[in-house]
């Protein structure tokens, strides 16, 4: 499958990095990790990456543009995204092949080529693989966005999925001189705000049987935080690492959303949530899964289906 990506993308003059909506630190790190590569390996190609800069990290470079018609004649590759609905910018369509590189478990094998490793924790683990088999060594630069993804994804490399690949990818990027402690501090470092934020969240929640914690964030009440949409509905970790709770999640009232609807992210301790997930809106991993689009009753039947799942 390696030959088949290398074989396929040294056809083309173009090549288009595309993300999921509302990226996080794999998404990003995937994308401007395996940008820098490519530009370092190819210098006489465009590569480009694309996605909403309103909805992006700070700690990642703003996205690029390009035009409907140079995408005609582009390769798009296509990270961390396990179906067309939440690819970033819809013109991949318009790209003349389409290359997948995911961990996601398979909802949709949309590309011409899917390098898919469901395996793995993150898309950055994949990506870190497929470069190690080709070259001894990448820039600093590209190592340290890749390690930022492998970083966020596995949460410090504390979930289930951490492997011994996992860590042999970790060492690699490592030996590439990144500053393990900056980034570090980078990609999980609070600010007051934030700290206020997740404290309020401990505060106003929800316990459900002592099993399931959950809450429920209106408009007005992460703004008043000063967080933005996409700051608040990141915070559900705020719960993360009590004994004895089974689930957590949050509910964020999404302001873009015609109608009063919630985007929610969902975790887990050990009990499956993301085929729960796939019936309101979402998906992702075993453990770790986003849903969108829910009404209140939406989210009370959410919660019901997650308590009887516990109960299982």
């Amino acid at each position: 499958m390696a030959k088949d990506f290398f074989e396929i993308i040294e056809q083309y003059d173009t090549l288009a990095l595309f993300r999921h909506v509302f990226p996080d630190g794999d998404a990003l790190g995937s994308q401007f990790g395996l940008k820098l590569w490519l530009e370092e390996t190819y210098p006489d190609k465009r590569i480009v990456a694309l996605g909403d800069n309103e909805n992006a990290d700070s700690a990642f470079p703003i996205s690029d543009t390009i035009s409907d018609e140079a995408l005609k004649n582009a390769c798009a590759i296509i990270l961390d995204t396990a179906n067309v609905d939440r690819i970033d910018d819809q013109r991949y369509k318009l790209c003349d092949t389409v290359i997948k590189i995911d961990h996601h478990p398979v909802v949709e094998s949309y590309g011409d080529l899917n390098l898919v490793e469901e395996g793995a924790c993150s898309t950055c683990e994949v990506l870190t693989k497929l470069l190690m088999g080709v070259k001894d060594t990448c820039s600093k630069a590209a190592a340290s966005y890749l390690y930022c993804g492998l970083l966020t994804d596995s949460q410090k490399f504390s979930i289930p999925s951490v492997s011994a690949q996992t860590m042999a990818c970790a060492a690699w990027l490592s030996a590439q001189g990144i500053d393990i402690s900056a980034l570090n501090h980078q990609m999980f470092a609070t600010d007051l705000k934030s700290f206020r934020f997740e404290a309020y969240l401990k505060n106003t929640c929800t316990i459900i049987d002592d099993q399931l914690i959950y809450k429920i964030i209106e408009q007005e009440e992460y703004e008043r935080f000063g967080l933005s949409f996409i700051e608040a509905k990141d915070k559900v970790n705020a719960f993360a690492g009590i004994s004895g709770i089974e689930v957590w999640a949050l509910f964020t009232r999404n302001p873009n959303e015609e109608g009063h609807l919630y985007n929610g992210s969902l975790r887990s301790y050990r009990k499956t949530i993301n085929d729960i997930a796939n019936e309101y809106h979402g998906g992702g991993h075993k453990l770790a899964s986003g849903v969108k689009k829910l009404t209140r009753l939406d989210i009370d039947e959410l919660l019901s289906r997650l308590m009887k799942r516990i109960a299982e």
